[in-house]
């Protein structure tokens, strides 16, 4: 089977996705992973083959909202999320559906599916602005005065474990083994 490959589900549309080369999808994680042997993946113990349900989606880079008219049971829509590079839209019929990437992951429009690599230039994380450099950079206006303060990025355990249960409660994981 292909362990890159996982399933997110947009209402009752399953979407398959796929993690980036050199990483495998770890449902007990809920994100991708570096494997840590060769050997074949075995996170998918009591999974059935969802393949018949999976419908195709694509990225056109042309939309920025959900098209009026689309066949929601042959394909979906996937849409950039416009302030959270960690989210984007499912459009299941003419509904944009808002799902998050997976943790460590970054929506990558072009691509067509969550990547650890951050869109280039800047990209709204949690309303903070994230930059390249792994810091959180702060403008505080006060009439023409602008300041800047950057601040390293902390990891919380309490923000993972959010982060984590937001996961799986709007992503529905499945791995696709053959």
């Amino acid at each position: 089977g292909d362990c890159r490959r996982y399933i997110v589900c947009a209402g009752t549309r399953k979407i398959e996705q796929s993690c980036p080369n050199g990483f495998q999808w770890n449902s007990l994680d809920a994100t991708c992973t570096v494997p840590l042997t060769d050997a074949k993946c075995s996170h998918s113990v009591g999974l059935t083959k969802a393949h018949g349900d999976v419908v195709n989606s694509k990225c056109p880079a042309q939309l920025d909202r959900c098209p009026l008219e689309t066949n929601p049971a042959e394909e979906v829509i996937l849409l950039p999320h416009p302030a959270d590079c960690r989210k984007f839209y499912a459009c299941v019929s003419t509904v944009p559906i808002e799902l998050h990437c997976p943790k460590g992951l970054y929506w990558d429009h072009g691509a067509c599916r969550c990547d650890f690599q951050r869109p280039s230039g800047q990209c709204v994380a949690d309303g903070s602005l994230w930059k390249a450099e792994h810091r959180i950079r702060v403008r505080e206006t006060e009439d023409d005065t602008t300041t800047t303060t950057e601040t390293p990025i902390l990891q919380s355990g309490a923000r993972g474990l959010k982060a984590l249960s937001s996961i799986l409660l709007l992503i529905g994981t499945l791995a696709l083994n053959h």
